[in-house]
């Protein structure tokens, strides 16, 4: 049995449509999901895959499900870097091996340095540091560029 949910504008069926996951520390969560599900929904008729059960082990099923995602938005805060977590060291990991695109999003100031040494040098965005209608503009762009646009997929 799935241990994901999903989230969408609620007008499409989930699987014909472009599969987003979002995977967080489980402290963020509650923190970040709104707001970024929101935000990533406003600029992409997608589905928004999470998880909530932190304490199910991971599967074969689990990992067929992220399998199926085309992009993994994942917001970075302290805590995911520096707290002893399973998605850092799992789905993260995951997402990287199978060339899933990453979203990293920091949420947190000062961040960007211990990113990178735990994380390499992925491209991120900053929303605490961006105008709010550049921040947008960025996400709109680079989430449409991954999940329509073929060439940057199959890169």
């Amino acid at each position: 049995m799935s241990v994901l949910k999903y989230k969408n504008r609620g007008i499409s069926i989930p699987g014909k449509i472009p599969n987003i996951y979002f995977c967080s520390n489980n402290s963020d969560f509650n923190l970040y999901f709104e707001t970024i599900s929101r935000d990533i929904l406003e600029q992409c008729n997608c589905t928004i895959w999470y998880r909530t059960d932190y304490d199910s082990d991971y599967d074969d099923a689990f990992f067929f499900e992220l399998s199926q995602m085309q992009l993994f938005v994942i917001p970075v805060t302290t805590s995911f870097l520096c707290s002893p977590n399973s998605v850092l060291h799992t789905e993260f990991s995951f997402a990287l091996q199978t060339h899933i695109p990453l979203l990293p999003l920091l949420q947190e100031s000062a961040l960007s340095d211990l990113f990178y040494q735990k994380c390499g040098s992925l491209q991120y965005l900053n929303p605490i540091t961006q105008a709010p209608g550049d921040y947008i503009e960025k996400l709109g762009k680079y989430i449409n560029g991954i999940l329509y646009n073929d060439t940057l997929s199959q890169r």
